[in-house]
This record gives C-alpha cells, structure tokens and sequence, in this order.
C-alpha cells in the first residue's frame, strides 16, 4: 500500500501497524511540526454501516477541546481508507509506564479512577464504545497527561485479519469475540476493569502465550492468577468482568468506589458463549467482512448528525487547534497518596 500525503503535509517515515492497518509519520509544511497519520481499512472495520459509526465517532471526538485528549484533526475518507491524522506527541505510553516504572498500588488506583473520569467524559459526549488499551494513553511525569487515538475497535474481532496483539486483544471484552453480540457503552466498562488488573499487577489476566486460549478466556471470563490481585480490587474488577454487558457496574460506580467495598453485581461471567476463537481453531468458517454471514447492518449507540455537519470528508485545525504540549495545564499531579483523588475530583471533567 502506498503512503497516503495529506496536502500540505511531506511523508518522513513509516511506523509501526496498528490494529486496523499502517501508520506513519509526517511534518506539516507550514510550520514543520511533526504529525502522525493512521490508516483504517475499512474491510477491517466492518460492513457499510460499521464504517459509518467509526467516522461518526472520529467526528464527534474531533470536537473535543479539553486538554485531556488528543483526538484526531484531520479526518480523510476515501474509497478503501479512512486516514486520520494528530500532533505527533514522543511521549511515555502508559504500557510502558507500568513495565518499566515503580508504582505503588494506590497511586495506581488513583490514577486508573482519572481514566474512569475520563471515559465517563467521553461516554457524556456520546463516544462509546472505546478502544480502550494502555497504548493509547500517555503519562507525563507520572501523571495521566492525556487520552488519544479516539475510535470505536472493529464491532467483530477477526483474528485472520486483526492484528492479535494481547496488548489490543486482551482489553476487548466478549462481545467483540461473539457472533451476533453488539458492543456498546458497557463494552467500556470491562475494558477498565482489565486495565486496573493490568495498572496494580503489571499483567494481563489472560494466557498471553496462546491467543486461542487467550480469547476462549475472555469468552468465558475465566482470567488466570486471580491470586496475585490485591484483595481489596476483587470487588471492583469482578464488578466489571460479567459476562452479561447489562450486569456490568458503570463509571459513575466506579469513580466513586472504594477499595474493600463490595459493589453488588449478579456474577453471570461463566455463561457458555460462543465465538471469535472457535474461528481459530476452524478457519473455514471465518467469511470476510461484509458478507451475509457477519454484517449485522445496524450502527453502534451514537448519536445521529444533521447531514450538514457530515458534508465534509476532512476536517482542519480550523475547528480544533494543534496540541501542544503546554496544554496540559489540568493534568493531575498524584505525587502524594493522601491528596490525589481530592484533586482528582477537582480538575477533571464531571
């Protein structure tokens, strides 16, 4: 595939892939900032309906203005990609930030209820579901500096197609691996519950060494080493980890639980579901997207634009500024245990 160049951009070099196809990175002509651009396949993505919601969704976060997330700026629709393009920021993803860095729980506690508030901002704005995974979430001094790459992950997750990398694949939750289910706001929810497990233990709760035994896991809801998950987290995270979306706890529970509290909600995470990794295990009965078989033809829970806010097919810095890195004047400093989630409620969205 050759590089896609935004007018008024000059192409530096490739990246890594992501989930949905390439990326690379560029310098705006004007000013000679570094930006990068991600590539979507729509085949990836879904059916007609699927690539619809995701640029809906890329439009909406493109309204973002605080400066806790970084959405796209520029948004180009063609005939087989949707390109998007941010601010190139060189900064310290949170996956590396929990491998390399010393943590103490609590703060990581606190820190994973600043993303909850976040995506509980973003679930008001009518963003949902997320793709929800460390990768996408950067730190600045120890600090939760901003959310980024803002869009919903494929509706079904195919593993001949999608990258199955456990760092994405792990945070998604049973619906993206089950025929017929929807993903909706309460995908999000089990996501965050896998990200606390993965903030206070540095680990995944699933088999990363086999994705077929990793995904028939999330399936079921059977995570591994539930041993070396602190006690006073269970209560949260299994409160998150439920099988049925509609018995999952929602972020306003979450942001105002308490470790050692106990959140009532009916335990269904071992209800048989089937799915993503019985196609695995028997590739012939995997069909591409769009075919009769898996297009479900209906949108996720968006809301739905006047068609004169969608006339257009890229979007400037004309209707959100660049970001720089001196926007980040309401990140939240978690330098002490005893104060940071009184300033936690303080600065961050409501």
């Amino acid at each position: 595939m050759a590089q896609f160049v935004p007018e008024g951009f000059t192409f530096i070099k490739a990246l890594n892939s992501g989930f949905l196809g390439p990326s690379y990175l560029l310098k705006k002509d004007d000013n000679n900032q570094q930006y990068i651009c991600k590539s979507f396949m729509k085949s990836a993505i879904g059916d007609d309906a699927d690539v619809d919601n995701f640029v809906q969704i890329l439009k909406i976060s493109h309204r973002l203005k605080e400066s806790c997330f970084l959405p796209f700026h520029y948004i180009y629709v063609m005939d087989e990609y949707i390109y998007a393009v941010r601010p190139f920021f060189e900064g310290l993803a949170l996956s590396a930030y929990i491998a390399n860095c010393e943590s103490d729980i609590n703060i990581a506690y606190a820190q994973w209820k600043v993303l909850c508030r976040l995506y509980r901002h973003l679930h008001k704005r009518k963003i949902s579901p997320n793709f929800i995974k460390p990768s996408n979430i950067f730190m600045e001094n120890g600090n939760i500096a901003f959310i980024t790459d803002i869009y919903p992950p494929p509706r079904s997750f195919n593993p001949t197609i999608h990258r199955s990398n456990p760092f994405d694949v792990g945070f998604l939750s049973p619906e993206y691996l089950t025929a017929g289910s929807f993903p909706t706001i309460k995908s999000d929810i089990w996501s965050l519950g896998i990200l606390l497990w993965f903030m206070v233990t540095k680990k995944l709760p699933w088999n990363i060494n086999n994705v077929v035994v990793m995904l028939k896991q999330i399936q079921k809801g059977t995570p591994d080493n539930i041993n070396m998950l602190p006690v006073e987290f269970r209560d949260i995270i299994f409160s998150t980890l439920v099988l049925n979306p509609e018995k999952r706890t929602d972020t306003q529970t979450l942001v105002h639980a308490r470790p050692g509290v106990a959140i009532q909600v009916q335990d269904e995470r071992h209800s048989p579901i089937l799915g993503a990794a019985d196609n695995v295990l028997k590739p012939m009965r995997i069909s591409p997207p769009g075919s009769p078989t898996n297009a479900m033809g209906s949108f996720l829970p968006v809301r739905r634009r006047n068609a004169s806010e969608d006339t257009l097919s890229q979007h400037g810095d004309e209707a959100s500024p660049h970001v720089m890195t001196n926007r980040f004047s309401r990140m939240v400093n978690l330098s002490t245990k005893r104060n940071s989630l009184l300033q936690i409620s303080q600065v961050l969205p409501k």
